[in-house]
């Protein structure tokens, strides 16, 4: 069968006021899913002689108590907290290590 005149009658893009040039675009990616940012996981946070027995997290009014040295379980963004604050820490470290290198190399001169 063949269709009418009346039911072929879709708009171009240049009916439509859209004009295009070059190459066709690309098929759009959909984006990874994000991870349930509640969802439980276990940490286990380090125990040391002079660190703190309990590290205390705090995000959005929300407030956790987290034993150091046992397997816990935490929502998501908890374990992130506590990830970025680890990272943050070692840069910090990091930072301070270089310029007292830097200090004492000015000092011998």
């Amino acid at each position: 069968m063949s269709k009418s005149s009346t039911e072929d009658k879709t708009p171009t893009n240049e009916e439509n006021g859209v004009t295009t040039t070059g190459e066709a675009a690309a098929p759009v990616e959909e984006a990874p899913a994000r991870p349930d940012p509640y969802e439980l996981v276990e940490i286990k946070l380090p125990l040391t002689k002079k660190g703190p027995k309990r590290v205390f997290v705090s995000v959005n009014n929300r407030t956790f108590s987290i034993a150091c040295g046992v397997k816990v379980k935490v929502p998501r963004y908890v374990a992130a907290v506590i990830e970025n604050a680890d990272k943050q820490n070692e840069a910090t470290i990091q930072l301070i290590d270089g310029l007292v290198a830097e200090a004492a190399e000015k000092l011998k001169d």
